[in-house]
């Protein structure tokens, strides 16, 4: 993650703790990018004789503004509500669309509002822990120590983290990619990048009245569950009690992911909201899938050919038959069966029929 700015106050904290290195880490950048505005800022600590400064500056990149960004940063300005550090910043990610990473709100939604992407402190803290870079209760303890360090309460307060689960947000940076599955969806999104830029158009993974060529949202409800949750919840609809095998270790198979838990603000923000709890969606999706099982697989039919006409009859449904006076009939009016026989069986002896496997084949024999 290399285009991006920060606040004062985001290195800030972390020099105080002695975590730059690890805010370093997390942006995997080496170097720290800073405006000529935010160097003034952090020259007013150093002249009172805080050191934090000097580390910062240490890591830090001068980024200028460039003449196209000067009347958005002055257009800002002149607002009254912005800084000069936050009005610098805002032009030039506006320009570059490079991530604005701030702890002020009012900035962040100024930011917003211009189509600038925004992190916040959350989203840091978020990264570190699902990126493993810390334990949790590593990170509690570093939370602890910055609240002690700025005398202020942080977005996650340390004494509850060990309750909290961090939701990670669109912006949170991405972390080494080791499930197969998350790596097709990116290489879905990265195929809609390609086309956008390409050929100028405006894609959205989903629809929203956001202004970026390509925008990306996640999708959900503010809960969150396992894989065990759903397995209880699917068979107790199904009347069924399997034996659970788990295998693959710790994290699961390889390529697992085994618990994901995504911050759905963005869409929100823009009036999206879930309709339906986890819960209820996994059994009506359940219900739809068995109520429509012919979508899951192929119920074999057979047809003969009689003096009457046709005669159709299904071997995987025992007495599920139909007839008609010519073949075309003969389909339609077994397909009609089938989908009454299906509506007769309860969800567990769908669920049954849905496992078996039943093979059909032709075979030579000799006749005598």
């Amino acid at each position: 993650m290399k285009d991006f700015l920060l606040d004062t106050d985001i290195p800030s904290l972390f020099a105080k703790v002695d975590a730059l290195p690890l805010l370093c880490h997390l942006l995997r950048n080496e170097r720290l990018p800073i405006t000529p505005a935010i160097l003034n800022e952090l020259l007013v600590p150093l002249e009172y004789g805080y050191d934090f400064p000097r580390e910062i500056l240490a890591t830090a990149d001068m980024i200028l503004m460039l003449p196209e960004e000067i009347p958005a940063f002055q257009e800002l300005r002149l607002g009254g509500k912005l800084s000069a550090a936050d009005a610098e910043m805002i032009a030039i990610c506006q320009n570059r669309r490079w991530i604005y990473i701030t702890m002020d709100r009012v900035a962040a939604g100024c930011a917003a509002s211009r189509g600038v992407r925004t992190m916040d402190l959350r989203a840091l803290l978020t990264a570190i822990g699902i990126g493993g870079l810390l334990t949790r209760n590593e990170l509690q303890i570093l939370i602890e120590k910055m609240e002690k360090a700025d005398r202020t309460a942080l977005p996650y307060p340390g004494a509850n983290l060990s309750s909290t689960l961090l939701p990670t947000p669109e912006t949170a940076p991405f972390p080494i990619q080791t499930s197969l599955y998350g790596t097709s969806k990116l290489a879905g999104e990265g195929l809609i990048q390609a086309y956008c830029e390409g050929y100028g158009f405006q894609g959205y993974c989903l629809p929203s009245n956001a202004q970026d060529k390509v925008n990306t949202f996640n999708l959900g409800t503010d809960e969150h569950c396992e894989v065990n949750d759903s397995i209880r919840w699917i068979t107790q609809h199904l009347g069924l009690n399997p034996r659970l095998t788990y295998a693959g270790g710790e994290r699961g198979w390889i390529g697992d992911s085994p618990f994901i838990f995504l911050d759905c603000t963005r869409i929100h923000d823009l009036g999206w909201t879930p309709q339906l709890p986890i819960r209820e969606s996994v059994i009506r999706t359940l219900d739809f899938l068995i109520h429509e099982v012919r979508i899951m697989q192929k119920v074999s039919v057979i047809i003969e050919k009689d003096a009457n006409g046709y005669y159709a009859f299904s071997p995987d449904l025992p007495g599920c038959q139909s007839q008609g006076d010519s073949l075309e009939e003969a389909v339609s009016n077994i397909k009609e069966a089938i989908s009454l026989y299906l509506e007769t069986l309860s969800p567990a002896q769908l669920g049954e029929l849905a496992s078996r496997e039943i093979f059909s084949t032709t075979v030579e024999v000799s006749v005598a």
